[in-house]
């Protein structure tokens, strides 16, 4: 007798695993797999404070105070700030040695009677500071008639009565610069080693002298 094939067996398995892939099934479509997006965008990192004293003695603060204390006008800051970061790199010294001689902020004439390169008794402000460090990045400058020039001294004339025009003048001896510009719209006077030191004559008084200099623009 032949025996009858083992159907149950074989369909209830099929039940079976139709079963759990039904269950399966029904278990993603309940909890579905989360989908993946994209994370928040982070807010840019907040800008850290100025730490640097008014009373630092780097470079830009040392440069921003001098510019602070002697001019307000942009064009004329410029101009200090140059003639100024040059200088004290050609002495190899820092701006701070080099304006105040290693004597702390002041002005330029102490009580002592010394006699500094520069005042730098006012703090130093935003505006000193961009100044200071877009001179020293090279890109702020002066007037190409200024920069022809080797930089060297300047002095504002009327300001001091122990440097009158008459000692402006004599300070060429001294400090081996010649006078060969005033600046326009201002009473700044500049020196440069590269030109002879001008006499009081033809004129009569060196006031006459120093009114007859050539005037230059402080920046193009």
């Amino acid at each position: 007798m032949r025996k009858q094939p083992n159907i149950a067996p074989v369909v209830f398995g099929g039940l079976a695993l139709g079963l759990l892939l039904w269950l399966a099934q029904s278990e993603e479509e309940r909890d579905p797999a989360p989908a993946k997006r994209k994370p928040d965008p982070q807010p840019p990192p907040p800008v850290p404070p100025s730490t640097t004293s008014p009373d630092s003695r780097d470079d830009e603060t040392a440069l921003a105070r001098v510019l602070a204390s002697e001019d307000s006008r942009r064009e004329l800051r410029i101009v200090i700030a140059w003639i100024t970061w040059q200088r004290a790199m050609r002495a190899k010294k820092s701006i701070y040695e080099f304006v105040t001689s290693g004597l702390g902020y002041g002005r330029n004439q102490r009580s002592n009677g010394v006699i500094v390169n520069a005042s730098t008794h006012e703090k130093p402000t935003s505006e000193t500071r961009d100044i200071a460090r877009a001179v020293m990045a090279g890109r702020l400058y002066p007037s190409q008639a200024i920069r022809r020039y080797r930089p060297g001294s300047w002095v504002e004339r009327d300001v001091l009565k122990s440097l009158d025009d008459d000692a402006i003048i004599k300070k060429q001896s001294k400090w081996k610069e010649g006078i060969y510009a005033q600046i326009i719209g201002s009473k700044w006077v500049l020196y440069s080693s590269d030109v002879p030191p001008i006499q009081i004559a033809p004129f009569k008084t060196a006031k006459q002298r120093l009114d007859a200099l050539p005037r230059v623009a402080a920046i193009d």
